[in-house]
């Protein structure tokens, strides 16, 4: 029933036909999210690796990232098996939010291989089959250039950045939360 209702709020795009209209959509909402929630965008990449909780960071790919706990130290290597688990909130909805960290969760992790993303920013491969999966993208592994092993994070993800689903009804997401696990 949560995900009928997710893909019901996404799958309307207020009538907006091109791709230019959902950018300058979603542009607005971003710089509106983060004034109401009194977010700063750092020039540079903390030097310690330390954010405070309202400072992000812009990558390369337009997702901005907050490190909440760089981890244990272990970086991903390429083909890394990575568990995932997040809360997001669906930007054109005050309503909706997907909690992976609740016990009655029933998606389960989201389940994916982690390859480089730094040049070029390529795909992860989803290894999960729950319905965790429709939200694994490159967006959502942006993290782990930063952080490493039992990490947690937070993230703004532009629709050009997340899963085909998300791609095509223009909706950026906010990851209040995640966790990245490696496979031991």
């Amino acid at each position: 029933m949560i995900l009928g209702a997710a893909w019901l709020v996404v799958s309307c795009n207020n009538g907006m036909q091109s791709y230019t209209e959902m950018l300058e959509a979603e542009q607005e909402a971003m710089e509106k999210f983060m004034d109401e929630n009194n977010f700063v965008v750092l020039e540079d990449y903390p030097a310690d690796g330390v954010f405070a909780e309202n400072e992000f960071y812009k990558l390369d790919n337009d997702v901005y990232l907050n490190v909440i706990d760089s981890g244990n130290g272990v970086h991903a290597r390429e083909g890394e098996r990575v568990f995932c688990r997040f809360r997001v909130k669906f930007f054109k909805s005050d309503t909706i939010e997907v909690d992976g960290f609740s016990s009655d969760y029933w998606y389960g992790p989201a389940i994916f291989r982690y390859y480089d993303l730094t040049e070029p920013y390529s795909s992860v491969t989803i290894e999960s089959g729950s319905y965790a999966e429709d939200f694994v993208s490159n967006g959502l592994a942006s993290g782990l250039m930063y952080v490493g092993d039992s990490s947690y994070v937070k993230l703004i993800v532009p629709f050009k950045e997340s899963s085909q689903s998300f791609q095509s009804s223009g909706e950026p997401l906010y990851y209040s939360r995640v966790r990245y696990i490696f496979d031991k």
